[in-house]
């Protein structure tokens, strides 16, 4: 680290080394010279080379002369530097605490952006973290991930999880593979199905997720390729909500098959297609810098992967 500050003299660039200052510091605390000596572990011609040092850059008389050996007193000058003296060590000493702080995590902030579905599913990983690490502030980006990936790509959070192939400028790591299943009421003349195809579902309701969902392009794509249009009856961004909706006979809905295992009350049906996958990255953009803090989370969700579940 450079021991020096730059400070505007006369129109020039005056550099004071930290160490004179220090040494300056000390000579006015201890009253003397020879007493600065002692206690930096110092000669004293050591001590009276640097005073000398930081007169001549300063251009300044910094101690009355005759009173510089054995009671030091100050120049009006060198008063006016030693305000400032005390003043920039100790925003020097600030700035290395704040430093070592970011670096054992005693002190930074995360972003991380959680989509509903994906939310509830790092409740443990995120509880972890905190335990971890109290002191990093954690901010929450909870929208779908269509919007998250976007947030990412324009480097506006740390990390958040998407689903699919992320975005060629994000690196990622994956963190569930779920298969996605039909859900619907146990009466549904669609219980006779142990697996299903999504032709099978021309002539149903759909409840949908809202567009910011990266399942409802998915869910589209298989209606498209089945050759009809679905007809959408609700959208929501509340996976809860949505299920309620099927139990209430307004339609069926499709979610991942780790949340399907809920609801008993519910038939649950799987597609026969293999496209019909919920796959979850945890990313982060490949052109901004991995904080500490960003660093610390992606080291747990790589050690504790095991976490992620309802």
């Amino acid at each position: 680290m450079n021991n020096s500050i730059n400070i505007i003299h006369n129109r020039n660039i005056l550099i004071l080394e930290l160490k004179l200052l220090r040494i300056f510091v000390q000579v006015v605390k201890s009253g003397s010279f020879s007493a600065a000596a002692e206690q930096l572990c110092y000669t004293q011609p050591t001590i009276s080379k640097s005073i000398q040092q930081l007169e001549q850059q300063i251009g300044e008389k910094l101690f009355i002369t005759g009173y510089r050996k054995r009671h030091v007193k100050l120049t009006f000058i060198g008063e006016h530097v030693y305000k400032h003296a005390l003043s920039i060590l100790q925003q020097h000493e600030d700035m290395l605490d704040s430093i070592q702080n970011i670096r054992s995590l005693k002190a930074g902030e995360l972003s991380l952006g959680l989509p509903p579905l994906g939310a509830i599913l790092m409740h443990r990983l995120i509880a972890r973290y905190h335990r971890n690490y109290p002191e990093i502030k954690l901010n929450f980006l909870e929208v779908g991930s269509l919007k998250i990936e976007e947030a990412l790509v324009n480097k506006k959070i740390d990390v958040g999880i998407v689903l699919g192939n992320p975005h060629s400028d994000l690196y990622s790591i994956k963190i569930l593979n779920s298969p996605l299943c039909l859900l619907a009421k146990q009466d549904s003349h669609l219980t006779k199905y142990e697996k299903i195809n999504f032709d099978d579902l021309k002539n149903e309701n759909f409840i949908f997720y809202t567009d910011d969902f990266s399942l409802t392009p998915i869910i589209l794509s298989e209606a498209q390729k089945a050759g009809f249009e679905p007809n959408i009856v609700c959208k929501s961004s509340q996976w809860d909500f949505i299920v309620k909706m099927v139990e209430a006979n307004m339609g069926i809905a499709i979610l991942p098959e780790i949340y399907c295992r809920k609801f008993s009350n519910l038939k649950k049906i799987y597609f026969n297609s293999d496209d019909m996958t919920w796959q979850l990255h945890m990313a982060w953009h490949k052109g901004l810098e991995i904080s500490h803090a960003t660093k610390a989370w992606l080291n747990l969700v790589n050690k504790y992967s095991h976490e992620i579940s309802l």
